[in-house]
């Protein structure tokens, strides 16, 4: 290391009383005598310039002390750390994420215990979501630290302990069970594990004594009878997007809220890339009134009212079938490419209505 001095002039060099005076100092520029600020300012003997000196410093003040008040941290050191946990460094966890249709695959980062931020897991062993996650997943750490969110169960708006409430739930259910039947209203549930808890729940309570009743606030029922109409199975597909080179959406928002959006956008993507290699891209056509995150991302977007959704898919068979023209001739367009590009097209329809959904099944199968 250089043992070099250096000084910022010869006043430092010296050490002259001039640059000792000034060095002691905090501040360089002298402040106005609180004196002559307390004096009436129509008196003439305070200066504007000074009170507005004075006003700022002040106000500044102010602000830095209000803002300079932490709250006091206890830290509390592990008494016997789990050995897994390390000061400092991250550890990881590989979970599953489920909220209101939405699921992933994702793996959670945390430290110390702590929850701090959530991925999609790799490909591999995320057959469905391909390593990725919505917004949804990302913002769900945050339910975690909400202070408002119930940290009790409530009877009304009274509190009660944990143990409180098993022992008035299970004696109600008793009593119910005896006189008539218990019901358990619930959302979608697509944990096994979960499922198995509730049917042994429904057997221990006796045959015909139990129902699980299911409610979802987004239905996907007409695409389940649909399809139960037209192949006698009563399911939801899966919609390979990757594999169509034109894609027709009536209504259908598949990038950003509809069935797996997460999955979609993988498959999706993977013929909206070009290169050098592959120059080919696929068209993708939406037909909505409301605007979506899936409209804005398409080659054409033809703008309809929300009345015309099902005429625009009638149109789409007509012409794809030779039944006939297209009332809209923006709709016609897509139809002709449609059938252009057969054995490799796709339409899909953000419709709950049984009668939409088949007539995407009969255009699914010619």
């Amino acid at each position: 290391m250089s043992d070099k001095i250096y000084w910022k002039g010869i006043e430092e060099k010296e050490q002259l009383e001039g640059f000792k005076a000034i060095a002691e100092k905090e501040f360089m520029d002298e402040l106005p005598a609180l004196s002559s600020i307390t004096e009436p300012i129509s008196t003439g003997k305070s200066s504007r310039r000074d009170f507005l000196k004075m006003l700022g410093f002040s106000t500044t003040a102010a602000v830095i002390a209000a803002s300079c008040e932490m709250p006091v941290r206890k830290s509390i050191p592990y008494v016997w750390r789990p050995e897994e946990i390390a000061p400092g460094i991250a550890n990881y966890y590989a979970s599953t994420f489920y909220q209101g249709g939405d699921y992933g695959a994702v793996l959670v980062k945390t430290r110390e215990g702590r929850p701090i931020k959530i991925e999609g897991r790799d490909k591999k062993n995320a057959r469905i979501t391909k390593g990725g996650t919505s917004a949804r997943a990302q913002a769900s750490v945050l339910s975690l630290y909400d202070g408002a969110r119930y940290r009790n169960p409530k009877r009304g708006k009274e509190n009660i302990t944990w143990e409180t409430a098993m022992k008035e739930v299970g004696d109600k259910v008793k009593t119910a069970a005896g006189s008539g039947k218990v019901v358990l209203f619930s959302s979608s549930v697509i944990s096994p594990t979960t499922k198995n808890v509730i049917s042994e729940f429904g057997t221990s309570l006796g045959a015909g004594k139990f129902e699980h009743l299911v409610y979802y606030g987004i239905s996907y029922s007409g695409i389940l009878d649909a399809n139960e109409k037209s192949f006698g199975k009563r399911q939801i597909p899966s919609y390979s997007f990757d594999k169509a080179k034109v894609i027709v959406s009536v209504g259908c928002d598949f990038l950003g809220t509809w069935l797996s959006p997460v999955e979609f956008a993988a498959d999706y993507a993977v013929n909206r890339r070009v290169s050098k290699s592959k120059t080919d891209m696929s068209r993708h056509i939406q037909i909505e009134s409301v605007p979506s995150i899936t409209g804005f991302k398409a080659d054409t977007r033809i703008p309809v009212k929300p009345s015309e959704g099902m005429a625009a898919l009638v149109d789409i068979y007509n012409v794809v079938t030779g039944g006939g023209e297209a009332k809209n001739a923006k709709v016609g367009k897509a139809a002709k490419e449609l059938l252009a590009a057969k054995g490799s097209a796709l339409v899909v329809t953000g419709s709950n209505s049984t009668e939409a959904q088949l007539i995407v099944n009969q255009l699914t199968t010619l």
